[in-house]
């Protein structure tokens, strides 16, 4: 079984890990931060009001991934 965690801002370390390159920064986030990824661009990504971010924990509390919900403005 997985939790999905509150995304906390020293959570950031874990995609500094994950993430070694262009390429695997593009695959994974598109055009919302650039590579190498830093802690401010993680600051201001969970600023946005309409993105509910979370760190995907197993049962052994081993941190495996992120996702986020984002909720879109209603007109």
């Amino acid at each position: 079984m997985i939790k999905l965690m509150p995304f906390k801002i020293e959570d950031w370390q874990y995609l500094e890990k994950w993430i070694t390159n262009e390429s695997e920064l593009i695959q994974f986030a598109g055009s919302i931060f650039s590579f190498p990824i830093d802690q401010k661009q993680i600051e201001n990504y969970l600023l946005d009001s309409n993105r509910k971010v979370f760190r995907v924990q197993t049962n052994n509390k081993h941190t495996i991934g992120m996702a986020e919900i984002s909720l879109e403005a209603s007109n």
